[in-house]
């Protein structure tokens, strides 16, 4: 059996250490004993692939370490593109870096760098940069610049000639990899294209950086954002807001929030709209009082049919009704102004059990 035969590898018995089979990561296919069997000698499966990856990849460094480091070498080599196979190289690959196992990790990324090699080339891009993003914890790791300069040139070079395949593949793998992604080289090319290309070079970089939903934007990429969304371009203006939504929470910047709040008055319905969408997912932890009170000002001179702000206020006015825009609420519904009392009493309705307090109902009565 599988579990008697490591055992007597790795010299140890079940006698002396008996939590092996009891950890939780391995379950046996046989629930009870079948005559005199014993539990190392039953079949035992993996409950998560996950841990079966992992210890495969221990095994996998094992090899290389040992006698048999040419076998495994080869056996890289020829799996490598093996979909199987891609969590467990890319373990291999991090607790290579981890524990500064220099020769193997040549070994390792030798195999993975040289021939045979993918003749499309999208599972090499995707090998390497699932297994280099388990190596970012090793700053000093050699080959690092030269494999993100490798990456760089290949994301922007399709980005330029608009191959959407790849593209997509790229897109991927990158999503996976959020370390990557956030690294400087690649950050640096993205604003290179945003800033010194055509309008349709710039809605591709745009759209592929949607597709990333960078988790970790740098501030400087944020701040490039805010500029785009306050150019003259209303193509670009929509995909903009739509990058930055995908940014989450690392975008809610003053200044994007008030960029955001001010193209909801724009006369294309498409950037008034991705600006809604992006403030509704966004908006709520950092809004200013000067920006509610300029939200409010919009919505309260608003036509509601086609009113923008009353979605984003919909959404976000638990987490702004402080007692004074309370009481800006109330006074409206008293305004003089009937399309500031509409849009106002309606907004009261559809979110009374949110925001109703004993002081707003003295106040309305």
């Amino acid at each position: 059996m599988f579990i008697k035969k490591s055992f007597n590898e790795v010299n140890i018995s079940l006698k002396s250490h008996p939590q092996i089979l009891n950890f939780g990561a391995l379950k046996s296919f046989q629930k009870q004993g079948i005559g005199t069997q014993i539990e190392v000698e039953k079949d035992y499966y993996f409950l998560h692939l996950s841990f079966q990856e992992y210890f495969a990849a221990r095994y996998i460094i094992n090899a290389l370490k040992g006698a048999s480091s040419e076998n495994m070498i080869e056996f890289i080599k020829y799996q490598k593109y093996n979909q199987r196979y891609l969590l467990v190289f890319s373990f291999v690959a991090g607790l290579l870096a981890e524990n500064d196992e220099i020769e193997c990790l040549n070994m390792f990324w030798n195999s993975i760098l040289e021939e045979p090699l993918d003749l499309v080339g999208l599972r090499h891009l995707e090998l390497i940069i699932l297994c280099l993003e388990e190596t970012l914890t090793k700053p000093d790791f050699s080959r690092r610049t030269q494999l993100f300069e490798w990456i760089v040139d290949c994301v922007k070079h399709n980005l330029l000639t608009k191959n959407k395949i790849i593209l997509e593949h790229l897109a991927q793998s990158l999503c996976r990899s959020q370390s990557v992604v956030s690294e400087e080289t690649m950050i640096d090319m993205f604003i290179d294209l945003l800033g010194n290309n055509a309008t349709d070079v710039k809605l591709e970089v745009l759209s592929f950086i949607c597709c990333l939903n960078i988790s970790n934007a740098p501030v400087r990429l944020i701040d490039f954002m805010n500029s785009l969304l306050t150019g003259s371009d209303d193509q670009i203006k929509s995909y903009a807001c739509e990058a930055v939504r995908t940014f989450g929470e690392k975008a809610e910047t003053v200044e994007i929030l008030n960029t955001l709040v001010s193209l909801l008055k724009h006369n294309d319905r498409n950037v008034s709209g991705s600006a809604s969408y992006t403030l509704i997912h966004i908006g709520g932890k950092t809004l200013t009082p000067q920006i509610v009170d300029n939200l409010l000002d919009i919505f309260e001179n608003e036509n509601l049919v086609d009113s923008r702000t009353f979605l984003v206020l919909q959404n976000i006015i638990e987490k702004v009704s402080t007692p004074e825009v309370i009481k800006r609420l109330v006074s409206a519904l008293r305004s003089s102004n009937s399309n500031s009392q509409h849009n106002v009493s309606e907004l009261l309705r559809t979110q009374a059990d949110k925001i109703a307090t004993a002081e707003m109902i003295n106040q309305l009565s």
